[in-house]
């Protein structure tokens, strides 16, 4: 016998007249999309109380397309996967940027906060098939938070690679179309196609498309956008993994955050990772090892990003002329100095004049005066 809902009852378990009347209000408005939107909200909510209507309406959910979407796949160029990547309707250019990784290319610092996160999703999808078995699933959505440069996209990247899985990123700049309402139908397009494959589709930049609503000027069309980020995290397909990142998660919509299943926080290395990074970039050099305590203090607080190229341009310094190794040690030292505590400039002090560096040098790049040198030398020596 099938389970019938009991709708004269306001009980927790049964779904309550108030939903069931928002229900009924958004069909007679033809708001498909904000039905999904609400259905997928119910299942979250009866999930403990009535796990049976829960599950009904999300099977629902997973097999319904509304005619707004079959109408794009029918008719508009290039959604069809056969057809190729999605375009923008009117300036005709890809709204992806697709990429096959090799692993050999790829070799992301992992720091020991992040790298057992990573690790632990890739064996989710490398074992998916068990999983699935036992009824599990993978983490189909992670999102990717942190400062520029600490290896956000070269990780999303590097999953797609350890996973044999092709990446589609998707082209902010292309997608964001002037004309009210494209931008959303963009959207569409993009994340229609990257359902459709297995496939890591990665969402770079997700605050600029998914902004907090109270905070967006044309409250419309971002709402718009942002119900569409909600309602396809939340219905995510078993079968592509989706990544997004962002520089600033204080700006993204907090029910968009919620949907995610698992959240990387990436942030800037120690002073202890600092010196392995070095090591790493620095690839046996011994003019870069011999600076490594210098370069351990005046890099703090940089990306790893940030520590690969002044490793490098010292490096090609070194190699073009590696008498003036010491002047670009110099000019980096005063810019340091700026954001640098008392205990660092003595050991930077220090450290320079081990390198038989003048003091009036050393005073010159810290801005401070020689006898402050001296006293910073005197007092790291004993």
């Amino acid at each position: 016998m099938s389970k019938q809902v009991d709708i004269n009852s306001n009980a927790e378990n049964h779904l309550s007249l108030e939903d069931l009347g928002h229900i009924v209000r958004f069909a007679l408005m033809g708001k498909i999309e904000d039905i999904r939107l609400f259905l997928a909200r119910m299942v979250r909510k009866y999930r403990l109380t009535n796990p049976d209507l829960s599950a009904m309406i999300n099977d629902s959910l997973k097999g319904f397309e509304s005619p707004e979407l079959s109408c794009l796949r029918d008719h508009v160029p290039g959604l069809d996967p056969s057809a190729g990547l999605p375009l923008d309707e009117n300036t005709k250019m890809p709204l992806l940027k697709p990429m096959r990784e090799s692993l050999d290319d790829l070799k992301p610092y992992l720091s020991p906060a992040v790298a057992p996160k990573l690790r632990q999703l890739i064996l989710e999808w490398q074992n998916l098939e068990k999983l699935q078995e036992n009824g599990l699933v993978p983490a189909r959505s992670v999102i990717f938070t942190g400062p520029p440069g600490v290896g956000k996209t070269l990780s999303a990247r590097w999953i797609a690679a350890n996973l044999d899985l092709p990446i589609y990123t998707l082209d902010i700049s292309s997608m964001m179309n002037s004309l009210f309402g494209k931008t959303g139908l963009n959207l569409r397009r993009v994340l229609d196609f990257a359902r459709s494959r297995k496939c890591v589709f990665f969402l770079d930049e997700i605050d600029s498309i998914a902004k907090n609503r109270n905070d967006c000027l044309d409250i419309g069309e971002a709402r718009r956008i942002v119900t569409i980020i909600l309602q396809e995290i939340e219905n995510w397909p078993e079968g592509s993994l989706l990544v997004a990142a962002t520089n600033f998660p204080e700006l993204i919509d907090k029910a968009v955050w919620r949907r995610f299943d698992l959240h990387v926080e990436f942030q800037l290395p120690s002073q202890a990772e600092i010196n392995q990074l070095i090591q790493r970039f620095g690839q046996g050099d011994t003019i870069i090892e011999s600076l490594r305590e210098i370069l351990s203090i005046i890099l703090l607080g940089k990306s790893p990003c940030d520590i690969e190229k002044f490793v490098n341009h010292l490096r090609k310094v070194a190699v073009i002329n590696s008498h003036i190794v010491d002047d670009a040690i110099l000019e980096a030292c005063g810019l340091a100095a700026k954001t640098l505590d008392k205990e660092s400039k003595k050991q930077l002090c220090y450290q320079l004049s081990r390198r038989k560096i003048s003091k009036r040098a050393i005073a010159n790049a810290l801005s401070i005066h020689r006898d402050t040198v001296n006293k910073y030398i005197s007092e790291h020596s004993h």
